[in-house]
């Protein structure tokens, strides 16, 4: 599995996870698809203004692997939606976003939360873990409100 992300300044806000996908042909389409949108100015893109770092589609939209629970999506398995658990770590006005592990099931997303969040740790940091629920094979919504929140 790949997973398609924009980096954000830390300082401005996490990580965007914007698709996970089951190959890295139909990541890398919908990268494509996905800079085209702000580049052709249909759309306005959000994240254009970042505090500490100037926004720049082509090397801030990578994919990058993305680890897929063996229980409960074993090789072969297509679910048409994913939860992904994400560790976040907090400190000095910074917002670190680590991508854990796509599942299959609520349940065994939830078994995971407390270790994304063991592994998210910087000592003396607040850190958490959440759960994002998105669809396989196809582009997230990138605007704010719709990213995993506390």
């Amino acid at each position: 599995m790949k997973a398609l992300i924009r980096t954000i300044s830390e300082y401005t806000d996490a990580d965007l996870l914007l698709g996970v996908f089951s190959s890295a042909k139909a990541a890398a389409s919908a990268r494509a698809e996905y800079i085209a949108r702000y580049k052709s100015g249909a759309a306005k893109d959000p994240w254009a203004r970042q505090a500490y770092h100037a926004a720049n589609l082509r090397t801030d939209v990578m994919v990058v692997p993305m680890r897929a629970c063996p229980a409960c999506l074993p090789r072969g398995r297509k679910p048409e939606r994913l939860i992904v658990v994400s560790g976040y770590a907090e400190g000095f006005g910074q917002r670190i976003r680590t991508l854990d592990s796509a599942h299959g099931s609520p349940a065994c997303a939830k078994k995971s939360k407390a270790k994304a969040k063991r592994k998210s740790q910087v000592k003396g940091f607040p850190a958490y873990a959440l759960l994002q629920e998105i669809q396989l094979d196809r582009l997230a919504c990138d605007a704010a409100d719709e990213q995993p929140c506390l």
